[in-house]
C-alpha cells in the first residue's frame, strides 16, 4: 500500500480531530476509502472519518488493509512533514515509512505499527431530527453555554431550534435559537429534546469547525448526537452519548 498525500498539513489537521477523545491507538481501514475511527476510553464518544481516493494524489491499494498506530507517534512524525507540499506513506512489514522531497531537501521517517485492540464500528442510528447550521455559530453557542454548566440541551419545535445551558442555581442561563427555514432543516421531528456533556461537544465543534463552514446536527430523544462535517472528498463525524437522568 502506497499513498501520496498532497497536503500533509491538512491531513494532519484531519487526524488531530481525534484529540478530543484521547485515543490510545488509531485504527485505519484502507480499501475503497481511507477510513479512521476511534472511541474514547469510556466508550461514550467516537470520531469517524472517511476519505475518498480522490483526496490523495496517489492511491495504490491492491487490497483492503487494516493497521493501527500510536496517536503520539503519528502526530509527531507527520508534523515533521508539514513543510512539504506532498508526502508518500508506504505500509511495510511492521512499519509505515514516510518520505518527501522538495528541491534539495529530503526527509524520511518511520512509525511502528502496534497490535490493535480491535476495530470500532460506526454507530448505525436512524435520526428524525437533522438540522444544518453554520459551524462557527454552533461552536460559539457551545462555548457560551460552557459558562453556565457541564451539560447542554438541544431542543426543537416545528418553528425553532434551541441550544441552551443553565446554572445549577437556575440564576444563570445562555440560550441561542434559530428559526426553522428550508435551508436549515433536513428532517425534523417535533419537540425533540436531549441533553449532552458539554465538554465533549465544545472540543469536537472546535476541531470540526476548522474543516467545514457548516455542521449537520443529528439528534433525537435518548440517542447519541452526531455532528457531521462535509470536507473535500470526504466526511468527518463525531458521536457522543446522551445524558440519561
Amino acid at each position: 500500500m502506497i499513498l501520496e498525500i498532497k497536503d500533509p498539513s491538512h491531513f494532519l489537521t484531519l487526524l488531530e480531530t481525534l484529540k478530543p477523545i484521547s485515543p490510545t491507538e488509531i485504527h485505519f481501514i484502507v480499501g475503497e476509502k481511507f477510513v479512521f475511527n476511534e472511541m474514547n476510553a469510556s466508550r461514550t464518544a467516537m470520531v469517524y472519518c472517511a476519505l475518498n481516493r480522490e483526496y490523495f494524489e496517489g492511491y495504490d491499494v491492491p487490497e483492503e488493509t487494516h493497521f493501527a498506530v500510536s496517536p503520539d507517534d503519528l502526530f509527531k512524525t507527520l508534523g515533521m512533514f508539514t513543510k512539504f507540499k506532498k508526502v508518500k506513506l508506504e505500509l511495510q512489514t511492521g512499519i509505515i515509512e514516510l518520505y518527501a522531497s522538495e528541491g534539495k531537501s529530503r526527509k524520511k521517517a518511520k512509525i511502528s505499527l502496534i497490535d490493535s485492540e480491535g476495530e470500532n464500528n460506526r454507530p448505525k442510528v436512524e435520526y428524525r431530527t437533522i438540522l444544518k447550521i453554520p459551524s462557527g455559530d454552533f461552536k460559539t453557542s457551545l462555548q457560551d453555554c460552557a459558562n453556565y454548566g457541564d451539560t447542554v440541551t438541544l431542543s426543537n419545535t416545528q418553528e425553532e431550534f434551541k441550544i441552551y445551558a443553565e446554572s445549577e442555581d437556575h440564576n444563570g442561563r445562555n440560550e441561542d435559537a434559530w428559526t426553522i427555514t428550508d435551508d436549515l432543516i433536513m428532517v425534523l421531528q417535533e419537540n425533540s429534546v436531549q441533553e449532552y456533556i458539554l465538554s465533549d461537544l465544545v472540543e469536537m465543534s472546535s476541531r470540526g469547525g476548522k474543516l467545514s463552514k457548516f455542521v449537520t446536527i443529528s439528534y433525537e430523544n435518548n440517542k447519541p448526537i452526531k455532528l457531521g462535517y462535509m470536507i473535500e472528498h470526504g466526511v468527518l463525524e463525531y458521536f457522543t452519548a446522551p445524558v440519561v437522568r
